[in-house]
């Protein structure tokens, strides 16, 4: 997983070693690129349990733990302003940590 230009890209090789990539773009990130790696079924394991329309991903550095949780955000006239999310809302207040892998 990267960080690049606001974008996330994200890739993983399957069970019969094809390799995968997507890229998801609609991203609030503030901060320079960076890169770091997880196993992908304990990621998938958190995306199964959080139901919510947005994903909040805390990253400090590549070799620091990640914090993923649900949040609901209300945009009347309010927007993410750089890392200060304004009307923020954890809808389960489970908070899921997951440590990078070392490449």
């Amino acid at each position: 997983m990267s960080i690049v230009d606001n974008i996330i890209h994200l890739s993983t090789y399957t069970n019969i070693k094809e390799y995968v990539e997507d890229k998801l773009k609609f991203v609030y990130y503030d901060g320079d690129d960076i890169s770091f790696a997880f196993n992908s079924q304990y990621v998938i394991d958190i995306l199964h349990v959080i139901v919510s329309d947005f994903l909040l991903i805390t990253i400090f550095d590549s070799n620091s733990s990640v914090m993923f949780e649900s949040f609901d955000f209300f945009t009347d006239t309010q927007k993410l302003d750089s890392l200060k999310i304004k009307n923020y809302k954890n809808n389960n207040d489970n908070i899921y940590v997951l440590m990078p892998i070392r490449l």
